[in-house]
């Protein structure tokens, strides 16, 4: 019997440690396995935590994107209203130059009639020497005046649209306006100096210089008036030079002339008269062999020299316009003439 308990003893014994072992595998699965859970835990929390991040920073990038987004919308809308407020200024210009031009067309034709049925006899203008013709012009007190008063007109044609664009505050516009009516009157005045002085051709043939001169002190008045961005807009208009007028009067021409062009066509017939302008004989020449030139001819020669250049631009229309739009850019160029030789018939007495 005492061996039977004996064994029994040591049976339960062994279950015992044998329980034991068991507990103690379970209960270090059972942590390990808690371990790893809260390890996960930690990770999805900071998954979370990431993510929360993420999107509070998409919503903000979003907010931005939107204050962004508006601010363009506001700065487009602003940049339309002031283009199309440039255009209507520059629209008001056109009709302002043809009505001017109309009135001084009936004006000088009547002048030209009443000249030719009182002076039917006499030697014709076309064979005077041009150059003291114009000198006989550009003395006149009525052509002193006139240069002064194209001066607003001027300042609107060739500094209008960079004031438009670049100087809003009137304060500021009216300095710059100031600043830049001092050069276009000076120009004016060496120009009609320059004249005044023929034979001499040598004020003549120093003007390009003189007027470049004067533009360097333009710009060094205007950058006390004018910031940084505004200077470097005006740089940049600069260097543009001469076609910009010379495209806006062909536009002035195109209207004045009865064209009907499309948007493609007043495009070529803009580079057209620009690009034959550059070798016309338009007043004031860029260089001192045109001067020479000028000297050698009649007013009947320097028009005949305007009328070639008008036929050789109208043969380029041709190419690219429809033949009754070409015959009025014609018929123009030669109204054009006729009413230059009634103007010099005006200012000289002839």
């Amino acid at each position: 019997m005492k061996k039977v308990l004996a064994v029994l003893l040591v049976l339960a014994l062994a279950n015992v440690v044998i329980l034991g072992v068991y507990v103690g595998r379970l209960r270090s699965r059972l942590g390990a396995e808690e371990a790893k859970a809260a390890a996960e835990m930690s990770k999805a929390a900071k998954d979370v935590a990431a993510a929360k991040a993420a999107e509070d920073k998409a919503l903000d990038e979003k907010e931005a994107l939107s204050a962004s987004i508006e601010e363009l919308e506001a700065e487009v809308e602003r940049q339309k209203a002031s283009a199309e407020a440039a255009w209507e200024s520059r629209q008001e210009l056109f009709d302002e130059l043809a009505a001017l031009e109309g009135k001084l067309n009936e004006e000088l034709a009547k002048l030209g009639k009443k000249d030719e049925e009182e002076d039917k006899d006499g030697a014709d203008i076309e064979g005077k020497p041009f150059m003291e013709v114009m000198k006989a012009m550009f003395t006149q007190d009525f052509m002193k005046t006139a240069l002064q008063m194209q001066v607003p007109m001027q300042l609107k044609m060739e500094y209008g649209k960079f004031l438009d664009e670049y100087v809003q505050d009137p304060a500021q516009r009216a300095e710059a306006e100031a600043i830049i009516s001092e050069l276009l009157q000076n120009q004016m005045a060496s120009l009609i100096d320059a004249f005044a002085a023929y034979p001499d051709m040598s004020k003549l043939k120093s003007l390009d210089a003189n007027q470049e001169a004067t533009k360097e002190m333009l710009k060094a008045a205007l950058s006390t008036v004018l910031d940084g961005a505004q200077m470097a807009a005006f740089e940049e208009r600069g260097r543009g030079g001469r076609g910009g007028m010379e495209e806006f009067g062909a536009g002035i021409q195109a209207q004045m002339s009865g064209m009907e062009l499309n948007d493609e066509e007043m495009a070529a017939f803009k580079r057209i008269v620009r690009e034959e302008s550059q070798d016309s004989m338009d007043w004031p020449p860029t260089d001192a062999d045109k001067l020479d030139e000028l000297a050698t001819m009649t007013v009947g020669d320097f028009i005949n020299r305007q009328l070639e250049q008008a036929e050789r631009t109208a043969a380029r229309l041709a190419e690219v316009l429809p033949p009754e739009e070409v015959e009025k850019y014609r018929a123009f160029a030669k109204q054009q003439m006729e009413m230059f030789k009634m103007q010099l018939r005006m200012f000289t007495g002839r």
